[in-house]
């Protein structure tokens, strides 16, 4: 379809939706696309969902179970214990956000067709029975544009590895940033970006019990995944730092299997909200950032003389994604449990009870553009029709109230709380 295998080429924006469409043209039976949004330069941003065909079959109904866990439904716990059971977990593996950390849409593409194209092979079909995997492939296609348009026009006949190449000198603004240059791994609380509005409304729409945001960092580094570093984040629990050692000891045997160098516990942190790992931590999931050392190209000499290759980091973000899908497969009833479990202890109380008052009768419009945006993220605002007072002031008929008593208990906390 794209005319090159993976890692061989930098696959443009337009080729990874032409292979995501192949795909779900193939296997109709197991995959199916969504456009969730369009980027400011109007290209489609994708997802693909892939499962077995008895789950596909009935994707609704499944989608409508977890929306039930998640909910903070007051269920019995036969009740609970049963939608645990028959209930396949969600896991969304996100590729790409930043437009030049660029191996990991075509380590997506590879995910995809890996799940799709694997036959007898026990661990792809546990993945495929016990869960839902979303692949977003490029969240900035636009950026992801702008890289592979300058990368292109710098390439002589053949790639050259050093560094103070032309090929590795980005003109600005470089591909990290969308259209209005916005960094849309700052985006996910604003939500001020199509992008980010589309992506934000389709991960609630799922319910992950696990998320997925893979990255780069500069070509002499290795590879890093969770567990984080400190700080974390207050609202972060010990449940979800426990998972977070669960996955992580799960791609350490990936890697040591293949002698590939990696760390853990340094330099990225969980604190702020804002993050494509720490929001979707905060309504739940089990979120983490991969990040590869990057070729930005085909080729990168590091400091020690040795050779990066775009292919050796296309080939670990396919190893991390699938050891993360691997490891919810092989405990989906335990992520379900877990996910309820934070969603429901965050309405009951656990996070601290208590309401905000947001007064209109100043800054109106902020005030409501705020509301706004906390009702996307799925956190419920409501507003008084009469004048009262409360906490020693008096406030106007309209003011808007957020209780804590709400599943999103944990991330309203990160967002309103004073410190």
């Amino acid at each position: 379809v794209a005319g090159h295998v993976p890692g061989e080429e930098i696959s443009t924006p337009v080729e990874a939706i032409d292979y995501m469409e192949a795909l779900a043209e193939a296997a109709p039976d197991r995959m199916k696309l969504t456009e969730y949004a369009e980027s400011w330069e109007g290209r489609p941003l994708v997802y693909g969902v892939i499962s077995s065909a008895e789950n596909m079959a009935r994707l609704d109904k499944i989608k409508a179970d977890i929306a039930r866990l998640a909910s903070a439904e007051d269920l019995s716990s036969g009740e609970r214990d049963t939608l645990i059971d028959e209930t396949p977990a969600v896991v969304w593996l996100s590729y790409g956000v930043h437009g030049n950390e660029i191996s990991s849409t075509d380590a997506a593409l590879t995910l995809a067709y890996h799940l799709l194209a694997a036959q007898g092979d026990e661990r792809v079909e546990t993945i495929l029975n016990n869960s839902i995997v979303v692949i977003d492939p490029a969240q900035n296609p636009d950026g992801r544009a702008r890289f592979v348009h300058s990368f292109e026009q710098a390439l002589g006949l053949t790639p050259f590895a050093d560094p103070d190449t032309a090929e590795h000198d980005e003109p600005w603004p470089g591909g990290r940033y969308n259209h209005y240059l916005f960094d849309l791994n700052r985006d996910w609380f604003a939500v001020t970006q199509p992008e980010t509005v589309g992506k934000v409304a389709a991960v609630r729409d799922w319910n992950p019990v696990a998320l997925i945001d893979a990255h780069e960092m500069g070509g002499n580094s290795t590879y890093f995944f969770p567990p984080s570093a400190d700080p974390f984040n207050p609202n972060i629990t010990e449940m979800q730092k426990r998972k977070q050692e669960l996955l992580g000891r799960n791609h350490a045997a990936w890697f040591d299997s293949r002698g590939e160098p990696y760390f853990t516990r340094e330099v990225y942190d969980a604190f702020y909200p804002g993050y494509g790992d720490s929001w979707p931590t905060l309504t739940g999931s089990i979120a983490m950032t991969f990040e590869q050392a990057s070729a930005r190209g085909l080729l990168f000499e590091r400091n020690d003389g040795s050779i990066l290759t775009y292919g050796d980091g296309v080939a670990n973000h396919f190893i991390g994604t699938l050891s993360t899908a691997e490891t919810v497969a092989r405990n989906a009833d335990q992520f379900l449990r877990d996910y309820a479990a934070y969603r429901r202890t965050a309405a009951a109380g656990e996070a601290g009870q208590g309401t905000y008052l947001i007064d209109l009768s100043e800054r109106r419009w902020n005030a409501e553009s705020l509301a706004r945006r906390l009702i996307h993220q799925g956190i419920e605002v409501t507003r008084r029709g009469d004048a009262f007072s409360a906490c020693g002031q008096s406030f106007p008929e309209g003011a808007l109230m957020v209780d804590r008593s709400q599943p999103e208990a944990r991330l309203i906390r990160s967002l309103l709380d004073e410190n």
